[in-house]
């Protein structure tokens, strides 16, 4: 026995029976949220899920001192957990920052920063602006019509949109490109098995899987076809493919490949696009709910603004704009949980946590823990004051992640959804269809279940 496993506290981490067959799967499959929300009040910081005979304990942690240990202090005892990083690399048709690992992750992630330094985003800021200025112009006719829409389908199409433009030049929003059917096929895909334990296998000749493999082959080709011009007709680019293909390795010289591009590509429209389209989603639907913080938000950016349009400069002046969506990403974090894998023996909140355990790094409830945030269920962006952020542990907030691995892309998102809300908010009123349910759903990231079907107000 190690040293590790005697010096720990104890070893029986509480949690639900272990039932036969299957544990509790049959349970936790169909809303791993809820489970979770019901077990975290149940057993505390820490528990385990039993999954039967597959032998298989994934543990769950909401403890900030935890998540700091796992993400930080401790991050090379973890890595991404296999099953994640087998369906993502599926789905993104190859490897990027998403799942790379240790010495192969790291060159990577050094090529690739200097392409989201802040200096580099000032020229993406023109492209969000001008992308949701057509969704204004679009909710404009739903707005004079008063018809009704899907706000979600909405908020996607911009950020996908946005992803398109800024990436690579193209707008996968665009109904009438088959690259965005074939983006949207891939999504769905996602969804179907992450919310499915007992899907077939990839290789099973199902519709799901055939159509998948259709989407993908249409998004691989198109993105490479990109590639293989710009590398017959090399130039200085100013979006994220041209930044990437002549970033160069300060120590080794190296470059990306066209395979390694492909995938760095894929990652950053799937990962990036949905995470912003929902906290937008949300954000805006937690307004309407709160009139008192809206026109808040509405003072901010008439004062910054006067009228004008936002630009880049404007960024660190929409203070309030910015807490607002912390806060909403606080209540509804896209990245509702952070998979991991222990490399080796290690102690979590006094317990004995084995090699290969399977670690859930539960952020929702993390988020709503009354231990950290008083009325946890309530949307208050002054929760992000100064004052107020600096008395709470670091980890107890982890939307973009944390550590070595926290998101790349975290101030292109957050630079992206401050410039859509600073034109959206001074023009409409989301207004929720009557009687409609709001409930949150885990998939890829925290949607709202059924959607959200809305009808707009002009201010």
């Amino acid at each position: 026995m190690t040293n590790i496993v005697k010096n720990a506290v104890r070893t029986q981490i509480p949690g639900p029976a272990n039932r036969f067959p299957f544990g509790v799967l049959l349970e936790y499959s169909p809303n791993s949220l809820a489970f979770a929300v019901k077990a975290t009040r149940e057993y505390g910081r820490i528990f385990k899920i039993p999954f039967g005979v597959f032998n298989v304990n994934l543990v769950v942690i909401t403890d900030p001192e935890d998540i700091q240990r796992v993400l930080q202090d401790n991050n090379q005892a973890y890595s991404k957990q296999s099953n994640f990083k087998m369906l993502i690399n599926q789905v993104l048709g190859g490897e990027s920052l998403v799942t790379l690992e240790g010495n192969i992750w790291l060159p990577r992630r050094r090529l690739e920063q200097p392409a989201f330094h802040r200096e580099y985003l000032n020229g993406f800021a023109n492209t969000m602006v001008d992308a949701t200025q057509k969704l204004v112009e679009r909710w404009e006719g739903f707005a004079s019509r008063r018809e009704q829409f899907e706000l979600g389908a909405e908020t996607s199409k911009l950020t996908l949109e946005i992803a398109g433009r800024t990436l690579f030049g193209v707008d996968l929003s665009d109904p009438n490109l088959e690259l965005g059917r074939a983006y949207d096929g891939i999504v769905k895909y996602y969804s179907y098995r992450s919310s499915n334990a007992f899907a077939p296998p990839p290789n099973f000749p199902t519709a799901q899987n055939r159509a998948f493999k259709e989407s993908r082959r249409i998004m691989d080709q198109a993105v490479l076809e990109t590639i293989a011009q710009r590398r017959r007709q090399p130039k200085m680019q100013t979006d994220l493919l041209g930044m990437l293909m002549q970033a160069r390795d300060a120590e080794t010289g190296v470059t990306l490949s066209d395979t390694e591009l492909l995938g760095e590509l894929n990652g950053m429209i799937f990962a990036g696009h949905e995470t912003s389209s929902n906290a937008l989603t949300w954000a805006l639907w937690l307004l309407s709910n709160h009139p008192e913080i809206e026109q808040k938000l509405r003072a901010e950016l008439s004062t910054v603004l006067e009228g004008r349009t936002p630009e880049f400069a404007d960024i660190q002046k929409l203070t309030y704009t910015k807490m607002v969506l912390d806060e909403a990403m606080r209540l509804y974090p896209p990245a509702w949980s952070i998979a991991r894998q222990a490399l080796e023996d290690d102690v979590l909140s006094g317990y004995h946590i084995p090699k290969g355990t399977s670690i859930m790094i539960f952020a929702y409830g993390t988020h709503r823990d009354p231990r950290y945030w008083t009325e946890p269920d309530r949307f208050n962006p002054d929760r992000f004051l100064p004052e107020a952020a600096s008395s709470r542990p670091k980890y107890s907030l982890v939307t973009f992640g944390g550590g070595p691995r926290q998101c790349i892309g975290l101030q292109f998102a957050m630079m992206e959804m401050q410039l859509a809300l600073a034109l959206i908010v001074p023009r409409f009123r989301v207004r929720l269809e009557a009687g409609h349910p709001v409930q949150p759903m885990p998939a890829f990231t925290l949607q709202p279940k059924g959607g959200m079907p809305i009808r707009l107000e002009r201010v």
